[in-house]
Formats: structure tokens, C-alpha cells, sequence
């Protein structure tokens, strides 16, 4: 890997499987190329050649080693791995309460809502537009009922003429504009609200001014548990500079010009409201959403890939996009599902909705222009098979959130390109429309009126069962086209694996914290499955203080055995919690495991043991231990 570390505006051309001759005139100072060449050709408009190179056997190695030196994605609030409902704008507080009611209604699971600019006041900043939003604190406070989240958009330009734009001048906190004429040096542009000013998020004393206008009391948030930020427009985005952002001059904090630090603005801007939001609230993780970002912005926010189109093409083109922000370091990241502009026929709204439910990242946003699309809008088939993503996703949460805990140690992918998987099979290095989500495969249907779609199977020697259809089982080093409907998800469980599900219908991930789970052991080639399972509170910092569950589930199919493990319990806090909750697997599905499968299975936890049925039928190829009511708190044994 290549790590070039210049916060200029920065150009690479990439150029794979040519030819040296292919560059005509251009010297090299290699020979002998091969055809699975890559060459790369840097410029940055200002700084260093500052360049670290990574040699490692595997993908996985890169991806920790940058991780080492940027920093691995923060562990997420819970929530925010759940459904995010946006749109610019949703009109008022009656309407915003109105769309959280008809999520219940439709019984679709949601967490967060989110308000674009038209919440404040004529675009100020860290206000209220009372006439729309008479009330924010109980509006927050009826989320907070069903555990629901609210995140405001704050951006870094900051309308002229109100007191905090008056307070960041005096203080000298804004960006400056040295070769202007007036006494008074602070860059004035044009963004949403008319003439703006831009917080210098690189000087040190803006943090204390920032913290300010979040402290609980204030009049953005109140006292308000459950409001989150959103940092748009922080490239900085500005409509009347250059390339529609800030002119190169414009001086920082400590006389740098913008020209050499343009794309690290937009990581000290939400780094900026991160350590507010953690000034806020000590023991609670932030959750921030940035556009504009820079190599280690995953330690504290997630993205999201800017404003797309409701075309088929924008939605294919999401699959690679985020598959390159994972490869890259920054895996929590997303796009918008349905497309920012124009209207989304119905189906290209389905396929976005089963395509977005594997984005680390998953919301609905949409332009102000554009009709309105909540998921009940459709109507008929379309709602069911939108509400069928979305509680796919809630049903996988134990899983997303186990490989966000892996990612925010090792630095590995959460959505995980094929070569991740398998870097020895070089028929799946160009693949950019399947990925891996811990043990499964996925290839969402992103084509227009697709009657069937390819399929690639790694060669891993594995079996690989439709997740829907754990009868319909396909092998491995191959490609196979697969027959789709429009209510088709091709979802595959790779051999080897366990994983686990939550099947109850809740209102919001945070309701599922005591509900019992299920598990996937499909047995391997070599007859061993294994799988992981983190919890905590998906709310704190107390993880850091070990108040975490981590599971090991380790299947032996010769010795007929399945086990779990407990690698950390700290028998305190909130980990007590799932212990005095009982929570419990109360399903096991075992794949693949052959014949002779008894009626019963013996169990034992600690000291105590005792029988579960075993349901199954000779013409499928799984069976279920049905209710087996061991905890997963403490070590258990299954004999089958």
C-alpha cells in the first residue's frame, strides 16, 4: 500500500494492466512489466513528498498496519449501526413526530431522524426556528420514549450578523482573509445562509468556544440524551470560491495558508464538535457524520459518499465506492439510500433498500425538491419488501456490530471485498459487486428489470447455503447465475462460519439489548465451524473499562459438539445486566452437519444439565436444537 500524507489538494492517476509501452513517451525506471501492473502517478499542489509504503503478505495485514498509524474506526453507538430516516427538510415538529409515529404504525424499525438546515432560524446556527419547532426538547423527549435518536446539521460556515458570528470574529476564531482591505481580517463568503463567516477549527481556542454552544443548557440540544451532529459543507464548501471552496490564500492558525491543509479542514471541523459532544457528555459516544474527511477522521465520525442521483447507475456505484472506503481505513460509511436528487421509481427504491441494509452506514436522504419516499409511501409489495430489508439489518445487528468491535481493533473492513476473503484467488480481485459481511456473501441486485444476476464463489473449498433456503446450497470456484425477483436478496452463508441473529421485532436497536438470540453453525469442509460475539451497552465508554461480553462458538462436527466459550466477562455493570435479564440462545440451526441427527441434544452450563429437542426432516440438510436456553454469559456445551 501507498500512504501519501499531504493535506494539498492531491491528484492520483491510477493505471492497471498496461503495458510500459502503453505510457508512450514517459520514463520509467522499471522494466519487463507485467499485465497485473499498477502504476500510480502523484501530485500535490503544496508541501512534501511524505510517503510510507507497506509491504504484507494479505489485504488484512495492510489494513492493520494503517490502522497503527491513522487509528482503527471508534466503536459506534449501537444506534447508529441501525436505520437512519433524512430528508431536507422535514417541514415542522408536527410532521417530524408524525414520520416517527408511521414507523410504528407500519411496524418498520428505525433509530435516528435526522433535520437538515431548515430547523434554525433563517440558517443561524444553534437555533430553533420556534414558529416550525416550538418545542425541541419534548420533540427529543417523545424519541426518547422508544429509545429514537434526533441528529441537527451544524456546518462550519456561520451566517454574518448574529452573535455567534459576532463572538467568533471578536475572538479572532475565524478563517482569515490577510489581503483584505478592511481593518478587520475574517474571510467573508456565500454558502446557505446568504454572507458567512468559517469557524478555523485548527486553532486551539475554538475548541472552548465550540464546547460552549453544546454544554448541556444550551439552546441547540438542552438537556437532551439522545441528539446527535451532522457536519456537512466542511470541505469547506463556499459558492462563490474557487471550485466552489475556499481560496487557496486564506490564512489558519499559526499563518498556514489553505492551500496546504484543504483536506484536513473537514477532519479538525468534526473532530472539533466530537470533543464537544464528549465535553457534553463524558461517558457517552458521539455519533457525527462528516462529508469531507482525511486519512484517521474514523476515530470519530462516520461518512457518507456526498449527494448522489436516483438513477440505477448511482445506486450500482455505491456497492465499489464504500467497498474503497473500507479498503481504505474508514469503514463506517454509507450513501444515500434512494438518492439525494430526483424521484426513485418503486423499484429502484426497493433494490436501494436491500442494497443500503449492508452499508456500514444505513440512511434515507433525500433533496427538498424531491417527493416525499418514507418506506410506507410506495405502498403494497413495495413497503413489504422495503420493511423486509430493514428488519433483515435489525435481525443482523449482532453481527454488524461484532465486526465493527473487530474493526475498532484490528483496523479490518466491515463491508469486506472479495480479496479480503480469499487474497490468493485472483479471479476475485476485480469483483466489485459481491462482498463479504463477516460469514456471509452478498450481492445485492443493483440492475434495472434484473430477471438473474452472476454470482462468483471464491475458490475456498467451501459450501456456501442461501441464507433464505438452507436447502439450496451452492460449491465453491464458480460462477452461477442465480434466478431474482424483485423481493430477492442473494444472501449466502460461506461454511465455517457461526453467526448470530436477533429475530424479535423491536422499535429500535436499543429495545433488542435483552432479547434472546439464535445461531448459524454451518460446519466447514475441514467438519469446524467457529464465530464471535461481542456485546456491551452500545452507549458508553464503560467497553474501555472491560464491561463487555466477548463469546467464542466453536463447532466440532466429528465430535458432534458445539461450544461457547466466554473470553471476557467482567460479571459487573451492564454485562450483570444481560445475566439478570437471563438473556439466552434460543435457537440453534445447524447446516451441513450430514446424517444420523438424533431427537434430542444433551446440554450443559456450569453445573447443570439437561436435554433440548432437535427438530429436523430427512430431505433438508439443517436442523434446528430447538430452545436451548443456555445463557451467554458463561460457558455452555451442546452434545447432537
Amino acid at each position: 500500500s501507498i500512504f501519501w500524507i499531504n493535506s494539498a489538494d492531491t491528484y492520483i492517476d491510477i493505471k492497471k494492466n498496461l503495458m510500459a509501452n502503453d505510457f508512450k513517451d514517459t520514463p520509467f525506471i522499471w522494466k519487463n512489466d507485467s499485465t497485473t501492473s499498477v502504476k500510480t502517478h502523484w501530485m500535490s499542489e503544496n508541501g512534501i513528498i511524505d510517503v510510507i509504503l507497506s509491504v504484507k503478505p494479505t489485504p488484512m495485514e495492510i489494513s492493520k498496519a494503517y490502522s497503527g498509524i491513522t487509528g482503527s474506526t471508534t466503536l459506534p453507538n449501537l444506534f447508529s449501526i441501525g436505520y437512519h430516516q433524512c430528508r431536507w427538510n422535514y417541514n415542522n415538529q408536527e410532521d417530524l413526530l408524525e414520520v416517527h409515529s408511521n414507523f410504528d404504525k407500519h411496524e418498520i424499525p428505525y433509530d435516528t431522524i435526522w433535520l437538515d438546515i431548515e430547523y434554525t432560524d433563517e440558517k443561524k446556527f444553534f437555533t430553533w426556528d420556534k414558529s416550525l419547532f416550538p418545542n425541541p426538547d419534548k420533540m427529543m423527549s417523545i424519541l426518547d420514549e422508544t429509545r429514537r435518536q434526533l441528529v441537527v446539521i451544524v456546518d462550519p460556515h456561520v451566517k454574518s450578523d448574529y452573535h455567534i458570528s459576532s463572538l467568533i470574529i471578536n475572538k479572532q476564531l475565524g478563517i482569515q482573509n490577510i489581503n483584505s482591505k478592511s481593518i478587520e481580517k475574517t474571510y467573508h463568503g456565500h454558502c446557505w445562509p446568504g454572507d458567512s463567516i468559517w469557524i478555523d477549527s485548527l486553532n486551539p481556542k475554538s475548541q472552548a468556544f465550540w464546547n460552549k454552544q453544546f454544554i448541556n443548557g444550551s439552546d441547540l440540544l438542552g438537556y437532551s440524551i439522545n441528539g446527535h451532529l451532522w457536519n456537512d459543507m466542511n470541505e469547506p464548501s463556499i459558492f462563490n470560491g474557487p471550485e466552489t471552496s475556499a481560496p487557496k490564500d486564506l490564512v489558519h492558525y499559526n499563518d498556514w495558508e489553505h492551500r496546504s491543509i484543504h483536506n484536513l479542514y473537514g477532519l479538525s471541523f468534526h473532530e472539533l464538535t466530537y470533543n464537544s459532544l464528549l465535553n457534553r457528555n463524558p461517558s457517552k459516544r458521539p455519533f457525527i457524520l462528516t462529508r469531507s474527511f482525511f486519512a484517521g477522521s474514523q476515530r470519530t465520525a462516520a461518512m457518507w459518499t456526498g449527494d448522489n442521483m436516483s438513477t440505477w447507475e448511482h445506486l450500482k456505484q455505491t456497492v465499489p465506492m464504500i467497498l474503497t472506503m473500507n479498503a481504505v481505513g474508514f469503514p463506517f460509511a454509507g450513501a444515500d439510500v434512494g438518492g439525494f436528487f430526483g424521484n426513485p421509481t418503486s423499484d429502484l427504491l426497493v433494490r436501494w433498500y436491500q442494497t443500503g441494509i449492508w452499508y456500514p452506514f444505513f440512511r434515507a436522504h433525500a433533496h427538498i425538491d424531491s417527493r416525499r419516499r418514507e418506506p410506507w409511501i410506495a405502498g403494497g409489495e413495495y413497503t413489504d419488501y422495503m420493511r423486509d430489508a430493514i428488519k433483515l439489518r435489525y435481525k443482523l445487528l449482532p453481527l454488524f456490530y461484532t465486526q465493527f468491535w473487530k474493526s475498532s481493533i484490528t483496523g479490518e473492513p466491515v463491508m469486506k471485498s472479495l480479496i479480503w476473503e480469499n487474497p490468493s484467488d485472483l479471479n476475485g480481485y476485480e469483483i466489485d459487486n459481491e462482498f463479504f459481511m463477516n460469514g456471509l456473501l452478498i450481492r445485492p441486485v443493483v440492475e434495472e428489470n434484473a430477471k438473474s444476476v452472476d454470482i462468483y464463489l471464491l475458490c475456498d473449498e467451501e459450501t456456501y447455503y442461501n441464507f433464505f433456503n438452507l436447502n439450496e446450497k451452492i460449491e465453491s470456484c464458480q460462477t452461477v447465475n442465480v434466478i431474482v425477483t424483485l423481493d430477492t436478496i442473494p444472501v449466502y452463508i460461506k461454511s465455517g462460519n457461526i453467526i448470530t441473529t436477533k429475530d424479535r421485532y423491536r422499535r429500535s436497536a436499543q429495545l433488542m439489548k435483552y432479547d434472546p438470540y439464535t445461531l448459524y453453525v454451518v460446519i466447514g469442509s475441514n467438519g469446524l465451524a467457529t464465530g464471535k460475539l461481542y456485546v456491551d451497552d452500545g452507549e458508553t465508554f464503560g467497553y474501555k473499562d472491560g464491561d463487555y461480553l466477548e463469546v467464542e462458538f466453536i463447532a466440532n462436527n466429528s465430535k458432534r459438539v458445539i461450544e461457547g466459550v466466554v473470553n471476557h466477562n467482567n460479571s459487573s455493570g451492564f454485562v450483570k445486566l444481560l445475566k439478570d435479564h437471563n438473556v439466552t440462545i434460543t435457537k440453534i440451526i445447524v447446516v451441513g452437519s450430514g446424517e444420523n441427527i438424533p431427537q434430542k441434544a444433551d446440554i450443559k452450563q456450569g453445573n447443570e444439565e439437561w436435554e433440548s429437542e432437535i427438530i429436523y426432516t430427512p430431505e433438508d440438510d439443517y436442523f434446528v436444537i430447538r430452545n436451548p436456553k443456555v445463557l451467554i454469559t458463561s460457558d455452555w456445551g451442546i452434545m447432537y
